[in-house]
């Protein structure tokens, strides 16, 4: 199964939808879909949709993937890199009027930079980035929450002291 993310944000994100519906039609996409899609309409039939749906239920979706499409939201990303499946991130754009703002172009950027998962790009193939994808093996993501609580509280205590 293919999994699709679109965040729960009150701005629709149909470009990601009409693309994977575009390679299904065509063929090369043969694996269920499914889309958790938020606030953005959809009227095709070739992609399972939800609006929305817990933390929990998406966790379990997730598990069941062979592979994530997301929105380069911070909370889906970790959220897919977290359980080691295989992410492909698609920025919202605010020139598209899909986000108010283009952090989530920087946060694919970093998150490619650093080898945990492939970005699907305005304009770019998505097909071969699947495909490319699919073949490539990727950096476990370690996530460094306990070094910030480390450092956190020592600024905390020489700051008391």
């Amino acid at each position: 199964m293919i999994l699709i993310l679109l965040g729960t944000i009150k701005i629709e994100f149909p470009r990601l939808l009409n693309e994977v519906d575009f390679l299904i039609e065509s063929g090369f996409i043969k694996e269920e879909v499914i889309a958790q899609i938020g606030h953005t309409k959809y009227t095709k039939n070739n992609i399972k949709t939800i609006d929305f749906c817990s933390q929990d239920e998406i966790d379990m979706m997730i598990d069941k993937s062979s592979l994530v499409i997301s929105h380069a939201g911070t909370g889906s990303a970790l959220s897919v890199l977290q359980k080691n499946k295989k992410l492909i991130l698609c920025p919202r754009y605010s020139y598209l009027k899909e986000h108010v703002d283009d952090h989530q172009v920087e946060l694919a950027e970093v998150f490619e930079k650093n080898n945990w998962c492939k970005s699907y790009y305005n304009n770019s193939n998505l097909l071969q980035i699947i495909n490319d994808t699919e073949k490539k093996d990727f950096m476990k993501f370690k996530s460094n929450s306990e070094l910030f609580i480390r450092n956190l509280d020592k600024l905390i205590n020489n700051y008391i002291k």
